[in-house]
């Protein structure tokens, strides 16, 4: 981003990980250390908030929110990639994920906990929540977020890529195959079957 003219913080809980960025030369001057739930900067200092992976992994989705409605000046937005738990994808994240998956919980709830906890004592279902079923309760918590969209992506390709943790289950040239036939299918279809979606909100 800082390629295409963009002006770039890169914010991370973990000081190790922090230290791992900051060894490469394009990162150094912008990452440090600090808390989504509490975010080092001043008020509409972000036209946007670009997350992967992240929100699943917050303690408490709701106190993000309210900070990202604070750095945002109004048309700016959010940009996240995340899990989505779809019929397909529900097996693969329940039973072979390392991370917990939970449908039953409230994904608006403050966390009780102190701020340190293991980075896998996540809810993988928290996404797919807030913007399906538990749609409306964040529309309402959040009147100054308004979803621009919500597209469901990769199919079998995304578990097939061995995701963070593991190699490629396929070679390269039959995994892109595969892949850009993911990108083909209608969206009807990813609905039933996508292991991640992608959500982007706007400041009002």
């Amino acid at each position: 981003m800082r390629e295409l003219g963009f002006d770039v913080a890169g914010i991370d809980e973990s000081a190790g990980q922090v230290a791992a960025a900051r060894r490469h030369p394009a990162l150094t001057a912008f990452v440090s250390q600090g808390s989504m739930l509490a975010i080092p900067s001043a008020d509409g200092a972000y036209d946007f908030v670009y997350c992967v992976n992240v929100l699943h992994h917050l303690p408490s989705p709701r106190r993000f929110f309210e900070e990202a409605v604070r750095v945002l000046p109004r048309g700016g937005r959010i940009v996240m990639c995340e899990p989505y738990i779809s019929p397909v994808s529900y097996p693969v994240y329940k039973f072979l994920h390392d991370e917990p998956l939970d449908l039953g919980a409230d994904p608006l709830a403050l966390y009780a906990g102190g701020d340190a906890r293991d980075p896998f004592d996540a809810n993988q279902a928290i996404p797919t929540l807030l913007f399906g079923r538990r749609r409306a309760a964040f529309e309402a918590a959040f009147p100054a977020l308004s979803i621009q969209r919500v597209q469901y992506m990769s199919g079998f390709s995304c578990p097939a890529s061995g995701g963070f943790s593991h190699g490629p289950f396929l070679p390269w040239p039959i995994w892109s195959l595969w892949h850009r036939m993911d990108t083909m299918l209608p969206s009807a279809l990813m609905r039933w079957m996508a292991f991640r979606m992608l959500v982007v909100l706007e400041r009002a």
